[in-house]
């Protein structure tokens, strides 16, 4: 009876949290990956894009530019991997 008793009130605190719109750790961790995961997808587009207008420029000094930029944004891509394989984030 007392096992019961014990799930009934676990069960009621999880749905009193769930009313009051408190998320529980395991959903703050799911809502962190995934904002981890969407960074590191907005971060790919980014060099894509970037890429593109590397490859089409013509005038030197922007050249330049674009170059540092996306050397910068590569090591931001690289320390994103590294990080998400250290604490074992998975896009799937």
């Amino acid at each position: 009876m007392e096992g019961i008793l014990q799930r009934l009130s676990s069960f009621s605190a999880a749905r009193l949290r769930i009313l009051k719109g408190e998320k529980t750790q395991e959903e703050i961790e799911q809502k962190k990956r995934e904002e981890f995961l969407a960074e590191i997808k907005d971060l790919q587009g980014r060099i894509r894009a970037l890429q593109s207008c590397f490859d089409l420029e013509t005038d030197f000094d922007l050249i330049d530019t674009y170059a540092l930029e996306l050397s910068s944004l590569e090591r931001r891509y690289s320390y994103l991997i590294k990080k998400a394989k250290r604490e074992k984030i998975r896009a799937f």
